[in-house]
């Protein structure tokens, strides 16, 4: 068992990946509502596009980071414990 401050994952996935894929799901989900409550199947369909976008959208945003970060020597994996 690990204290909370050994974790590698300090961050709790705060980052711009997550928040931008968080936010492009929420408003695909909110298309699909519309599209349910007026019955309108495109509004679903774009909805459903965007939902699944986010996801792939903040995965490969966080691939990007964690590339980024490790070649410049920063991920939170390689601190030397104090």
């Amino acid at each position: 068992m690990t204290m909370s401050g050994d974790s590698p994952y300090l961050d709790h996935g705060h980052s711009p990946a997550a928040w931008t894929g968080v936010g492009i799901c929420m408003v695909g989900s909110l298309l699909i509502a519309f599209g349910v409550y007026f019955g309108n199947e495109l509004l679903d369909i774009i909805g459903a596009v965007l939902v699944v976008g986010g996801g792939v959208v903040g995965w490969l945003m966080g691939k990007a980071n964690r590339r980024s970060a490790a070649a410049h020597g920063s991920m939170d994996s390689e601190r030397k414990p104090a």
